[in-house]
């Protein structure tokens, strides 16, 4: 074989050896780049990703937190109507009591028919009262507890009834010593033992040891008033 063969040969064979080189090379590289940017993009997905759910976990937090403020506060609201609405109940109870018992006296010790007339319409327009608010507030309560008030009003409406017929038998001068015993007995037995059932669901529903107290104070003082 001729020398320039040789050397053409040889010269091709090294260009074949460097473009492989060369080519391996920038395989080497260029795979190197793409896994570099491959990487790159991936960790800023992640971060993205990442920074996403942080902002919707945080925007979860915030909805609970707003859920349960909104709900104490409907809670505190509801408890403030139902406490007022307590109070109200229970300052008609004493004064349907009270009522009644100056009216059990006024029968028994046969007042004049103008005084009497004054008390039976006090006792009546107390228990009326009564009724009318409870129908406005009864949502605030157990259907147990609205049916022991319904029995209170009960209770004090046959209570006034027999007082009521006491009142016309002293009228037409005839003995009425039975049915003013028959609501003195109503009012000592069934209204009371009713009132002292309906104080301890008030009590239950107040839970704080001071409204506790309060309604006992007045439940005391209200007992002592009707026994003198």
């Amino acid at each position: 074989m001729s020398p320039w063969v040789d050397t053409i040969v040889t010269a091709l064979a090294n260009s074949i050896f460097t473009a492989g080189v060369l080519s391996i090379i920038l395989g080497f590289l260029g795979r190197s780049l793409v896994e570099r940017w491959l990487s790159r993009n991936l960790e800023k997905y992640k971060a993205e990703l990442q920074a996403t759910h942080n902002r919707q976990l945080e925007k979860l937090r915030t909805d609970l937190r707003l859920s349960a403020l909104e709900h104490e506060i409907r809670f505190a609201k509801l408890h403030e109507k139902r406490v007022e609405a307590i109070e109200e109940l229970y300052r008609h109870f004493v004064e349907i009591q009270r009522s009644l018992h100056s009216l059990v006296s006024a029968m028994k010790s046969e007042l004049l028919s103008e005084s009497r007339d004054e008390k039976k319409a006090a006792t009546s327009k107390s228990i009326e009262a009564l009724w009318k608010y409870f129908e406005e507030c009864r949502i605030y309560f157990s259907e147990d507890l609205c049916s022991k008030i319904r029995e209170f009003y009960r209770q004090t409406q046959l209570s006034n009834i027999n007082l009521m017929s006491a009142d016309i038998l002293q009228n037409l001068g005839q003995e009425s010593t039975e049915d003013i015993e028959k609501a003195s007995n109503i009012l000592s037995n069934e209204v009371s033992r009713i009132r002292g059932d309906i104080e301890k669901n008030f009590r239950q529903l107040l839970g704080g040891s001071d409204m506790n107290n309060n309604v006992s104070t007045l439940s005391d003082n209200s007992e002592e008033e009707f026994s003198v």
